[in-house]
């Protein structure tokens, strides 16, 4: 796992928020030029959330948008166990994918009760820019970005491992055939 701003604290912001362009329905993480974490391959995001407010069966899924804001992949899973703590959720995709510069990695809203900016879904924030790590967001508007810098961590995908051609050769396996 590669994370990114764990010790982040001093802002939030949320699904259902109402901001000069609207309402929150997507809200997220853009690695910008620079970030560190750009170039890992990885099957999982995963965004520290919190609820507020008592908002009815929410459930929230995860999306990745290229640059162009056209939708390359939803997560497999939701998460309905949201709580009033900032904790760590695990959105898991389909296909690996490559953390790339100006893509957004976002959270919207599956299904429950209308968000709003008492009734909400919120990530967990840095209120500076740090990392070159910035929220990025979609309302009704369009897509719109800021400089908070969001906590972010992302599981990188495991390397399919194959021997060397000829390896079994030179560094044979114990194998035994029948009952022993």
């Amino acid at each position: 796992m590669v994370c990114q701003g764990e010790a982040y604290t001093g802002d939030q912001k949320g699904l259902g928020q109402d901001t000069a362009h609207g309402a929150l329905t997507h809200i997220g993480f853009k690695p910008t030029n620079g970030n560190t974490l750009i170039g890992n391959t990885a099957n999982t995001l995963s965004l520290k959330i919190k609820l507020t407010g008592s908002p009815t069966n929410p459930v929230i899924g995860a999306q990745i948008y290229d640059d162009s804001n056209v939708l390359q992949q939803t997560s497999t899973n939701t998460i309905d166990d949201l709580d009033g703590t900032f904790t760590f959720k695990d959105f898991n995709f389909a296909s690996t994918f490559t953390v790339t510069e100006d893509y957004s990695y976002v959270i919207y809203q599956v299904s429950g009760s209308t968000f709003n900016d008492a009734n909400g879904a919120y990530i967990n924030m840095k209120n500076t820019a740090v990392d070159n790590n910035v929220d990025t967001y979609k309302t009704a508007s369009g897509w719109y970005s800021h400089n908070l810098s969001v906590t972010v961590c992302f599981t990188v995908a495991a390397a399919a491992k194959s021997a060397a051609p000829g390896s079994w050769i030179t560094n044979p396996v114990p194998f035994r055939i029948g009952q022993g």
